[in-house]
């Protein structure tokens, strides 16, 4: 199930043009200054959109962090947020995990898989949102967590949470490639990887790119991964609408 990333103000009738498109996904802005009217823009964009048969997605991957609840506040806030987003009446909810600070440090480090496991039970326990949440792996940026984190995941009993996997963030991250990875997944976030992202380089700016700007993966290879995901999400997830547009013109072969 084909989606793609749109604005909160986006005209429904450019999705006219192509009907592989059976979602979209908007994402929460970060920082946000007034929470209540953007969160009001985004309930009546996922009405605007439900009525028309879509299903939608919000993606909130900033500032959230629930991988450390020893970190109190940070961990209640960012629950709190997340279940506000959740009953907005969208169909998934995708966030990141977030960063662990060890010793109150404001450093990235890798998550220890105890504290991750204990963390994420209690968020499993303190979410309150209607909507099927998904954590998502993330490149092991800066901003982000470990570059296992996808593996780390995997072995995690989630109890009721789902997992998108992000294909840029597990190569620059991890080094892999999704078409050579086993797992099950609710969501996949299908980004390009450009020439310039090398693998373990950590590097997490997809938004700019097509697929067809991916050196890794040919067509065929993408029309596999759609394949085999047909029954789940499929995200395009880039920051022009124009772009997403380009990339299905790829896979229906009329591009590159």
């Amino acid at each position: 199930m084909i989606a793609i990333q749109v604005p909160l103000s986006f005209d429904q009738k450019l999705l006219d043009k192509y009907p592989e498109i059976k979602g979209v996904q908007v994402t929460f802005p970060s920082p946000c200054r007034n929470v209540v009217s953007v969160l009001s823009k985004i309930k009546d964009l996922i009405e605007y959109h439900h009525n028309a048969g879509y299903f939608v997605s919000i993606h909130s991957p900033f500032w959230i962090n629930v991988c450390n609840h020893l970190r109190q506040n940070l961990f209640k806030n960012s629950v709190r947020m997340l279940s506000d987003l959740g009953n907005l009446g969208a169909d998934y909810l995708v966030t990141h995990v977030g960063c662990y600070y060890p010793k109150d440090e404001f450093l990235k480090a890798e998550i220890p898989q105890d504290l991750l496991i204990e963390s994420l039970k209690k968020l499993s326990g303190s979410y309150q949102g209607e909507t099927k949440l998904l954590l998502e792996n993330t490149s092991g940026n800066s901003l982000n967590s470990d570059p296992g984190m996808l593996e780390n995941l995997l072995k995690v009993p989630l109890c009721g949470i789902g997992i998108c996997v992000d294909t840029c963030h597990l190569f620059t991250g991890e080094g892999h490639l999704l078409k050579d990875l086993d797992g099950s997944f609710d969501m996949v976030h299908l980004n390009p990887i450009p020439e310039k992202h090398k693998a373990f380089s950590h590097r997490d700016r997809h938004g700019a790119y097509s697929l067809l700007d991916c050196v890794q993966l040919d067509r065929g290879a993408y029309l596999r991964l759609v394949d085999r995901f047909s029954d789940i999400p499929v995200v395009l997830e880039n920051n022009d609408v124009d772009i997403s547009f380009k990339s299905i013109r790829f896979l229906r072969g009329e591009e590159g």
